[in-house]
């Protein structure tokens, strides 16, 4: 299983991996920093932007007058938005630097959970407390995936199974006895595969679309090992959905080759980012995929 970094094309599988990055992302320069009051203790917030929607945030406190880099998270920054409400925020299980964001999707009425990315250019929780609703900009990074339908590999099938119906059936018009209860088993396969509908035009296996908070991530001792102190559960999310559109793209610091998904996962439709060797199948229109993902939040300005 990839982990947050991997996601976004960034090679961290030890802490040395982590440590080089740390250096490089700091002293390599981050374009924007924030001051952010956390209940009387001062927080700088720091973003470096690796190109194509792909970015790192730090987070650093005040140790005798240095700053400390407390935590480091990679992010994709999407185009589609969410409206919340009855929102709160609050701090990451693991790191008291990371928060995460929790509210109801005014348009479907789900409970969404995901990091709160960008909160400290805020400069406080309490600048956004006069906001009903936040604008959230809500992507996932995969850490493992894998496309279990399309229209492509089903139709193949379908066309061998049909081959098979064919050649069992000249078989029982020739007086092969034993080919008729292969040939009715073999044809009910056949309807399966090609049955149409108004909810499954193409004759697809039908595919329930999942989006559920994994509150206890069963292996959050290994998943996530390295980074982070392992990966806490605050926005995991299984998902499965349909994919609308993909796109292949490079985190351009690294070269590495990224795979972009819009997937409809029922209550709401987002984009996620995962490493091209994280994900198991080739994503088409009308393909299912299905895996773990991490939510992120980016808080937009208000609308006035």
């Amino acid at each position: 299983m990839g982990n947050l970094f991997s996601a976004t094309g960034y090679l961290v599988e030890s802490p040395s991996d982590l440590d080089e990055l740390i250096t490089e992302s700091t002293f390599g320069g981050f374009e924007d920093m924030f001051q952010f009051d956390y209940f009387g203790q001062e927080l700088i917030g720091a973003v470096h932007d690796s190109g194509n929607g792909v970015e790192l945030w730090g987070t650093f406190v005040s140790m005798q007058h240095q700053p400390y880099l407390v935590a480091l998270t990679p992010a994709y920054r999407g185009q589609t938005q969410i409206s919340l409400t009855n929102w709160h925020i609050e701090e990451g299980d693991q790191n008291q630097y990371e928060f995460f964001l929790e509210g109801e999707d005014v348009k479907s009425g789900e409970e969404v959970v995901c990091r709160a990315v960008n909160l400290l250019q805020y400069g406080s929780i309490e600048a956004l407390e006069t906001r009903e609703t936040l604008t959230v900009g809500l992507s996932g990074l995969m850490l493992k995936g894998r496309v279990i339908s399309s229209s492509a590999n089903v139709t193949e099938d379908s066309w061998a199974i049909e081959e098979e119906l064919w050649e069992l059936q000249r078989r029982f018009e020739e007086g092969d006895a034993s080919a008729e209860q292969e040939f009715l088993k073999e044809y009910e396969k056949f309807i399966k595969k090609i049955s149409r509908s108004k909810s499954n035009p193409e004759g697809l296996p039908h595919v329930h679309r999942e989006f559920r908070h994994i509150e206890d991530f069963p292996d959050q001792s290994k998943a996530d090992s390295s980074v982070e102190g392992g990966l806490a559960k605050n926005s995991l999310y299984r998902i499965t959905g349909e994919v609308l559109d993909s796109r292949n793209f490079l985190n351009e610091e690294t070269d590495t080759e990224l795979l972009w998904m819009y997937v409809d996962v029922g209550p709401i439709t987002i984009e996620i980012v995962i490493n091209r060797d994280d994900l198991s199948g080739e994503p088409v229109h009308g393909s299912m995929l299905t895996g773990i993902c991490w939510l992120e939040g980016f808080i937009g300005e208000e609308v006035q």
